[in-house]
């Protein structure tokens, strides 16, 4: 019931944002996307897996596990399927991921790297976000404190937390407490590299639509708030939410409301064409389900 709840919820927000924008400049902008640059974009999606998978390994390296790379990119890629057939958003796909590579280091330690693959990724997002945030002369003060404020509580929150007895038994499912080495630099690396990726996903994305972008620096620091809003359990994969948090913030940097719109719909058409192209391969290579759910 709650999860139809969360349906209706993201529809409703949805709904609002057609109404406060013009629907037919909205029905302009994608009747002249053309279908080659959409195509570019929607396979540079498998850029942005790979880079994930890059960091994924490095993560079950610093855990002394060898982990094939073809199989990290692979499972990546499935987990967009679960992240849209279990209603968990986000939560699902990284439980998908959790119980596809539970073979290398049991439950626990598949967790581990899953958590800290997000936590590394949060950090390094709100840092570059936070520093870019104060060299951008168009977003307001409030958006740039906010950044900095989310950012320092991330860092010094958990350090905090697992200084409290009971809880430090858990702490290496997020922080990385090993002796550091080239490892976890590489991590920290691809976090980096998969944001940078991830801002040119979205130039590649408003190129799609012919919409301009003022600044590339309002743009890297405003996709923070907009991942995290996205992230928030209280619809399906952000739905609603994401595509608000982009009609707003994306004004900033130069998009007309429907433009700031479209590119939000667009972002969703290409996850949604992921997820289903993952499904079918699911359906069609019926030992991935058995090999998931450890049947036969």
């Amino acid at each position: 019931m709650s999860n139809i709840i969360r349906l209706i919820f993201g529809f409703a927000l949805l709904c609002i944002l057609f109404f406060v924008v013009d629907v037919q400049e909205l029905v302009k902008i994608f009747a002249t996307v053309s279908l080659f640059k959409f195509l570019l974009f929607f396979i540079f999606s498998f850029f942005l897996i790979f880079i994930s998978a890059l960091k994924w390994q490095a993560l079950y390296r610093i855990r002394g596990f060898s982990v094939p790379l073809k199989d990290m990119f692979w499972w990546y890629f499935l987990s967009y399927a679960f992240g849209f057939i279990v209603p968990l958003g986000f939560v699902g796909a990284d439980l998908a991921r959790i119980q596809f590579a539970k073979e290398i280091s049991n439950y626990k330690g598949s967790m581990s790297t899953v958590i800290q693959d997000r936590y590394t990724g949060f950090l390094t997002m709100f840092l570059v976000g936070t520093i870019l945030c104060f060299f951008s002369k168009n977003i307001p003060p409030s958006i740039s404190s906010l950044t900095a404020m989310i950012f320092f509580s991330g860092l010094v929150l958990p350090l905090i937390f697992f200084q409290i007895k009971i809880f430090k038994k858990y702490k290496d499912l997020i922080l990385i407490y090993s002796d550091w080495n080239s490892t976890h630099f590489f991590v920290f690396f691809y976090s980096f590299l998969f944001y940078v990726s991830t801002v040119l996903n979205i130039l590649i994305g408003a190129w799609v639509i012919d919409m301009p972008i003022q600044s590339i620096v309002d743009l890297s620091a405003l996709l923070p708030l907009v991942f995290l809003a996205s992230s928030l359990p209280v619809s399906p994969q952000g739905l609603g939410i994401q595509e608000g948090f982009y009609f707003f913030l994306f004004q900033f940097v130069g998009g007309q409301p429907e433009e700031a719109l479209a590119l939000a719909l667009l972002l969703r058409i290409k996850v949604i064409l992921l997820a289903i192209l993952g499904t079918l391969i699911i359906i069609f290579k019926k030992n991935l389900l058995k090999n998931f759910f450890n049947l036969g």
